[in-house]
């Protein structure tokens, strides 16, 4: 355990899986029974979100923050991204939950944004 805050830990999660995406990293973050949900069902386990994120077939580039806010046991973050070969614009919303130095549970919510 470190004296890494919430905030830190979270947003080190978020930027481990963009490029350069460093995988191994991203998992370090997570509890070994990590809690993911996002709406269509549940998986536990750091494996499963990380084969999750990497199975992904179009990576998104320009990633941004649009916007965040921590407490001592989680936070919540808010950003967008674009699909490398369809273009479109995501919006996600995640609210993660840390317990010590480790993320315990993340729910998120997609949305596409309409076209430019």
């Amino acid at each position: 355990m470190t004296d890494r805050t919430s905030e830190e830990l979270i947003l080190a999660y978020w930027r481990s899986w963009q490029t350069p995406t460093d995988f191994d990293e991203m998992e370090s973050y997570l509890a070994d029974d990590v809690v993911f949900n996002a709406g269509a069902g549940e998986m536990k386990g750091k494996g499963a979100l990380r084969a999750l994120i990497e199975e992904n077939p179009e990576p998104w580039t320009g990633v941004t923050m649009i916007e965040s806010q921590f407490w001592s046991d989680g936070g919540v973050i808010i950003y967008e991204g674009t699909g490398t070969e369809s273009g479109t614009r995501n919006r996600i919303a995640e609210l993660l939950r840390v317990d010590g130095d480790e993320i315990v549970q993340v729910t998120a919510n997609f949305a596409q944004l309409p076209p430019a």
